[in-house]
């Protein structure tokens, strides 16, 4: 990032030989300098971004086991609804 403000500056302050600081920059050169630093890193994490959903796979389900539930004997209301409470799936990976 230092490059952009070096590369961007007009007139250097020269003090007694060693190296000095910027006093003028050229503002088109550097708004041009950030405008490419965004663009650049706005590519890179674009191309991360592709390259993980390209690479992304979905779990899937290795083993399936069903559990019976003891549950207390109730009423006769549903029997679709009663077995369907007393089953639980649960995906593992074993």
């Amino acid at each position: 990032m230092g490059v952009i403000f070096d590369r961007s500056c007009t007139l250097w302050r020269d003090d007694c030989g060693a190296g000095g600081s910027c006093m003028f920059y050229d503002n088109g050169q550097l708004s041009l300098g950030f405008l490419g630093l965004c663009v650049g890193v706005s590519g890179a994490s674009l191309a991360a971004m592709v390259v993980a959903v390209a690479c992304y796979r979905a779990p899937t389900a290795v083993n399936a086991v069903v559990v019976e539930v003891n549950g207390a004997g109730g009423t006769d209301k549903d029997a679709a609804t009663d077995e369907l409470t007393r089953r639980i799936l649960f995906q593992t990976d074993f």
